[in-house]
């Protein structure tokens, strides 16, 4: 299984990181008050204090162009089980979304369980379309679920490059 790590900081900082590791990708947030992430998807990357997971579903490729959607789910060992059947019903499907490039389901190296859902488009109306259609409405169900007792928490970004 593919390792995954994320960080969190400053344009400036996180620039400067991967000017350094051409490998990484850098994400610039679509809200204002947000930060800049890295994606290391080879995992090979010494960080402080990353944000680990492991892929356990992956299809397709983050193209240079592609916004990303990272939505990030804390459950509890009931809704576990519904939330990878809903997932896995989602990945089957992919095909009938417009624009989707990647999709990939992480679980983190953590004693909590938590699970990152990345996925990456064309372009963000392309996400925040699929959102309200019917083949959206069981993950909806559970981000809301989620956020009301362990937390869910969801950024979009776009790729960009360092000059």
């Amino acid at each position: 299984m593919q390792l995954i790590q994320t960080i969190f900081g400053s344009e400036r900082f996180l620039t400067q990181f991967v000017k350094q590791h051409p490998t990484l990708t850098l994400l610039k947030p679509s809200g204002h008050d947000q930060d800049y992430a890295i994606l290391d998807l080879t995992g090979r990357v010494q960080f402080t204090n990353p944000l680990q997971y492991t892929a356990e579903l992956s299809s397709g490729e983050i193209l240079d162009k592609s916004f990303l959607q990272l939505m990030y789910f804390n459950l509890n060992s009931e809704d576990e089980a519904v939330f990878l059947s809903k997932v896995r019903t989602l990945f089957e499907h992919q095909d009938i979304f417009p624009g989707i490039q990647t999709l990939v389901l992480a679980k983190a190296h953590s004693k909590a369980i938590q699970y990152l859902l990345l996925s990456g488009w064309d372009d963000g109306h392309q996400f925040f379309a699929l959102k309200n259609t019917p083949a959206f409405q069981p993950l909806l169900e559970l981000s809301q679920r989620a956020a009301a007792s362990n937390g869910y928490h969801e950024a979009g970004y776009t790729r960009v490059f360092p000059e």
